[in-house]
C-alpha cells in the first residue's frame, strides 16, 4: 500500500523510504524528513530528535528549504504531541505526510478516522489511504476541485470514445479487492492500444491516474441514481448483497457520469478485460449502423431462463443509458418487472437448488429484449407488450460477439468469457474430463486469434478473464505486449 501511494512521488522518494525500511524494519515508528538538493540528485534524510519535540520541527523544515533543497516527504509516528506535530508540518509544507501507529488508545482505527480527516481538511490535506496493519494514514495536499476538473476535461477531449472501467472494494466479496494487479493490467493494455481510460474507483486506486492517458474519478461523485436503485433493490441472488447491488449500480453510475460530463457515448469494459483495439476505430461503424448500443449477446432460448447478456465490453450512448436507468428502476417497482424477476427465480434458481439468481446480466438481457428493435438473440422471447414494464422499441443493440472486419472480410469478436466456448475451440488441462478449459488463442503479428466452428479464424478485440482466470491475466498481457514489441522491432529492421 505504501509503495502504491508513493508512485506519484518519484523514484527518489521511493528509494528513500526503502532505505528507511532497511534502517527501521517496517514498523515506521520514527519521525523524519526526506528531501533532495536542487544542486544534486542526492536524497537526504533528516531525523527529528525525540527530546526536542516539537520545537525543532519548524526549525528543521526552514533549514531544509532555505538550504536550497526541495522537501519530498514527511513521516510522523504518533506520540502525545501527534496533533501538534501534524499541524506544524501541514502548515509549512505541501509534501505528502504519513502518520503511523495512530492513536493506539483509540481501539478500532475507524473510530479515529473522522478526527484525522477533519484535522487534515482544515489544513488543506486529504486522507488518501489507510493501512490497518500499522494503523498508518497517508495524506496529500489537496488539489483545487476546479483545477482537477479542468485537467480531467483536457484529457477527455482527446477522445471521442473514452473507455470506462469501474472498480472499487466491496466489503462482502472476497475477490473484489481494492487494488488488484489485474486492474492495472487492464488499464495499461487499453491505454497502450490508443484509448483514453476513465477509471471510476475509490481512494485505494486513485494513484492509477498517474498512468498514461488515465483520468480517475471517485465513484462517490456519481451516487444520486445509485441511491435511487438501492432504495428499491431486492436481493434475489446466491451471490453476496453488496457485490450484486454494486454490479447493478454500475449502470446508474455510468448514467450520472455521462450526464455530469456531457459524454455522448463511451465504451465500458470490466476491470478483468484486456482491450486489444482502439475503440474509436469502430465508432463510425456503429454510427452508420444507427446502433443505440452494442454489447455481448449470446444466443439462448427464453424458456431456458438463463437470461444472460453482458457489458464486459460495451458501446453505450447517452440515450441508451437514460433508458437503462429507468428500466432498472422499473424492474423493482412495477408489477411486470417484479413478475419477470420472480419468473427467473422460480424457473431457474429453484430447479438448480438455489444457485444463481437475478444479477445485472439478467437485467441487460431483459432490457435488450423489452426495448430494442431488430432483436435476434432470443427467438422465442414472449410478446413484450405482455411481459415487459413500459415496453418500447427504442433502438438497435448490436452483438459484439460476432462482427465483420473493419476493412476486409476477416471476422472480429469481443470475448464474453475466456472460460466459455461460445462456439470457439477450447484448450483444457484435462481433455478427457474437459476440466480447466479456456479458449485456445494464438498470438500473431496482427493480433490475437481464435477458431470458431462455422466461421473459422476470428480476431479477438478483447479477452475477458472472468473468475479465477483473472489472476493469470497479467502473464497473457505480457506475452501479447512482447509479441507486439518484437513485431515492431522486426518491421524497423
Amino acid at each position: 500500500m505504501l509503495e502504491a501511494f508513493l508512485k506519484q512521488q518519484g523514484e527518489e522518494t521511493q528509494r528513500g523510504v526503502e532505505i528507511l525500511h532497511e534502517l527501521h524494519a517496517d514498523d515506521m515508528c520514527w519521525e523524519g524528513i526526506l528531501h533532495t538538493s536542487r544542486l544534486s540528485s542526492r536524497l537526504t534524510i533528516d531525523f527529528l530528535s525525540r527530546d526536542r519535540f516539537p520545537s525543532n520541527v519548524s526549525e528543521l523544515v526552514v533549514d531544509v528549504q532555505e538550504g536550497g533543497s526541495k522537501l519530498k516527504f514527511v513521516v510522523l509516528s504518533t506520540t502525545t504531541v501527534d496533533a501538534e506535530l501534524f499541524s506544524v508540518f501541514a502548515s509549512q509544507t505541501s509534501a505528502p505526510l504519513i502518520v503511523s501507529h495512530v492513536n493506539e488508545s483509540c481501539g478500532a482505527l475507524d473510530e479515529c478516522l473522522h478526527e484525522w480527516r477533519d484535522r487534515a481538511s482544515e489544513l488543506g490535506f486529504q486522507l488518501m489511504q489507510v493501512d490497518e496493519r500499522f494503523r498508518r494514514l497517508f495524506f496529500a495536499r489537496k488539489t483545487s476541485t476546479r483545477n482537477q476538473q479542468q485537467d480531467r476535461l483536457k484529457v477527455l477531449k482527446r477522445s471521442q470514445l473514452p473507455v470506462v472501467i469501474l472498480h472499487w472494494e466491496m466489503g462482502d466479496c472476497d475477490h473484489c479487492i481494492a487494488n488488484p494487479e489485474y486492474l492495472q493490467v487492464a488499464i495499461r493494455t487499453a491505454s497502450e492500444h490508443g484509448n483514453t481510460v476513465l477509471l471510476i474507483g475509490d481512494v485505494n486506486n486513485k494513484h492509477l491516474e498517474d498512468l498514461p492517458s488515465v483520468v480517475w474519478f471517485d465513484k462517490d461523485e456519481f451516487q444520486e441514481s445509485s441511491n435511487q436503485l438501492a432504495s428499491v433493490y431486492q436481493h434475489l441472488s446466491s451471490n453476496t448483497y453488496d457485490y450484486e447491488l454494486g454490479c447493478m449500480q454500475r449502470v446508474m453510475i455510468l448514467h450520472d457520469l455521462m450526464t455530469s460530463l456531457s459524454l455522448p457515448c463511451l465504451f465500458h469494459i470490466d476491470s478483468d478485460v484486456l482491450l486489444l483495439v482502439e475503440v474509436e476505430e469502430l465508432l463510425t461503424r456503429w454510427r452508420e449502423e444507427e446502433a443505440w448500443g452494442a454489447w455481448l449477446r449470446p444466443q439462448q432460448n427464453y424458456e431456458d431462463f438463463d437470461w444472460v447478456e453482458s457489458i464486459a465490453s460495451a458501446f453505450l450512448t447517452r440515450n441508451l443509458i437514460v433508458e437503462m436507468k429507468n428500466f432498472f428502476l422499473d424492474l423493482y417497482t412495477t408489477r411486470q418487472g417484479l413478475h419477470l424477476l420472480q419468473t427467473k427465480i422460480t424457473e431457474y434458481v429453484v430447479k438448480r437448488e438455489g444457485v444463481g439468481g437475478v444479477c445485472d446480466m439478467t437485467a441487460y438481457y431483459l432490457f435488450s429484449h423489452c426495448t430494442a428493435v431488430q432483436d435476434t438473440s432470443s427467438q422465442d422471447f414472449p410478446l413484450v407488450e405482455e411481459v415487459c414494464p413500459q415496453p418500447n422499441a427504442l433502438g438497435r443493440i448490436v452483438d459484439l460477439m460476432e462482427m465483420a472486419g473493419i476493412e476486409d472480410s476477416r471476422r472480429l469478436a469481443f470475448d464474453l468469457n475466456i472460460n466459455e466456448a461460445s462456439g470457439f475451440k477450447m484448450k483444457c488441462e484435462d481433455e478427457g474430463a474437459r476440466r480447466g478449459c479456456v479458449k485456445e488463442v494464438t498470438l500473431e503479428e496482427d493480433g490475437v486469434w481464435g477458431w470458431r466452428e462455422g466461421t473459422g479464424r476470428v480476431r479477438f478485440l478483447s479477452l475477458h478473464f472472468q473468475g479465477s482466470s483473472k489472476f493469470w491475466m497479467p502473464q497473457v498481457a505480457e506475452n501479447i505486449g512482447n509479441r507486439q514489441r518484437s513485431e515492431g522491432r522486426r518491421r524497423e529492421e
